[in-house]
């Protein structure tokens, strides 16, 4: 099973360069290499960009 699609960045007018990024332990967040933003935390690539696209929801851009 592959992992969703990151949702653009939420606070870059062009959606940002979005990653996932993986820390001590294995947490995973979603980044924007352009502006800093960080995205929820979670145990697994799917489950941080789950997290994050929810978080994002349909506001499309705007300051989280």
């Amino acid at each position: 099973m592959t992992a969703p699609r990151p949702k653009p960045c939420p606070r870059c007018p062009d959606g940002g360069d979005i990653v996932v990024m993986t820390y001590d332990h294995g947490w995973r967040h979603v980044e924007c290499l352009d502006c800093d933003y960080l995205g929820p935390g979670a145990g697994s690539k799917a489950r941080a960009i789950r997290a994050h696209n929810d978080r994002v929801g349909d506001r499309g851009t705007g300051v989280l």
